[in-house]
């Protein structure tokens, strides 16, 4: 409810009341590649969801770019069964703006809005680098569950994110 009052989106085939249930996973999936102009597969065994998904982009004549992975895991099979297919391998990100002939926008950035004063703490001490949770805690002197519920918020939003060192740091969209 609080990311759709934020200016977010409910899209759903389903009464508003309905309970989420594992079967409609495939159905909102459909709804999102034919949104998309484009689906990145990047690890999905033969028989998933994402290759369900990557079925369905195609359907809606999207573009399907799958990630290879190792030749000895079963969870790459999918992906290397739609690059036999036709899906584009792709090798990096560049690649998705080229073949989508997009162009990264040159606008300056307006700076975000935070939705309380604690919000804009966090990111005013991730400014100097990337923290670890507790780091970040310390500094803000904030229970570790309060502050991750905030983290979460902050990422959903597009503002932070966890990176390979389970570090938060700003976002650099």
């Amino acid at each position: 409810k609080r990311i759709v009052a934020q200016s977010g989106a409910l899209l759903t085939e389903y009464p508003a009341t309905t309970l989420a249930r594992r079967h409609h996973f495939i159905a909102r999936n459909r709804i999102l590649a034919g949104l998309c102009l484009a689906t990145v597969v990047v690890e999905a065994a033969e028989r998933s969801g994402a290759i369900n998904t990557a079925h369905h982009a195609l359907e809606a004549n999207r573009v399907v770019f799958a990630v290879p992975g190792s030749i000895f895991s079963t969870r790459s099979r999918g992906t290397h069964h739609l690059i036999q297919q036709g899906a584009i391998l792709l090798q990096d990100v560049e690649q998705i703006f080229s073949e989508l002939q997009l162009v990264l926008s040159t606008m300056p950035r307006t700076q975000p809005h935070y939705s309380n004063a604690l919000h804009q703490q966090i990111v005013d001490k991730l400014e100097n680098g990337p923290l670890h949770l507790e780091q970040l805690a310390q500094r803000l002197t904030l229970d570790t569950g309060l502050l991750q519920a905030h983290l979460t918020e902050l990422e959903i939003q597009g503002i932070v994110r966890k990176n390979i060192w389970l570090m938060y740091e700003i976002s650099h969209r």
